[in-house]
């Protein structure tokens, strides 16, 4: 009898310890990191991009300049498979907005960041990238190194 007892001690307890065990597992779980372009939309692109960039806006509609913010999806599409239509400067047409792991081709760079900004950009002859950006944005160092790591990794969503 003391056996049973004993049994039914032990069973009690490695019961307690499997239940204790599922449920630390449980709530362990954690949701994953956001990916670098999510990070980048919601505290770069969207705050900085959309009130111009987006159908209905005056850039969009009028420039020329179809990039598009409204949503995540629609800003990485835009920038991911669409070229350049630089209204101020016919030589910087069809450029890619961000080409994959190629920081020297990526026109969003040479809009936003200065050091990008050069003369004959992407190997056009005459094309002196649009600089307004480089006034107007603002962005600060650690927003720039983003952008150009998001396009260093292969500019992926």
């Amino acid at each position: 009898m003391n056996v049973k007892k004993i049994i039914k001690e032990k069973i009690l307890f490695i019961s307690i310890v499997c239940f204790f065990f599922v449920i630390v597992s449980c709530s362990d779980k954690k949701e994953p990191p956001e990916s670098r372009f999510t990070t980048l939309y919601n505290g770069t692109f969207k705050p900085n991009c959309l009130s111009c960039h987006a159908p209905g806006n005056d850039v969009y509609d009028n420039s020329g300049v179809k990039l598009d913010f409204t949503t995540k999806e629609l800003a990485y599409s835009t920038l991911t498979t669409k070229n350049s239509a630089s209204p101020s400067n016919q030589y910087c047409r069809d450029i890619p907005y961000a080409s994959a792991r190629d920081v020297n081709n990526s026109y969003l760079l040479a809009v936003l960041i200065s050091t990008y900004n050069t003369t004959n950009y992407a190997s056009k002859v005459n094309c002196v990238p649009y600089n307004v950006h480089l006034l107007d944005q603002n962005l600060s160092q650690t927003e720039k190194d983003s952008i150009v790591a998001w396009i260093n990794e292969g500019a992926g969503i």
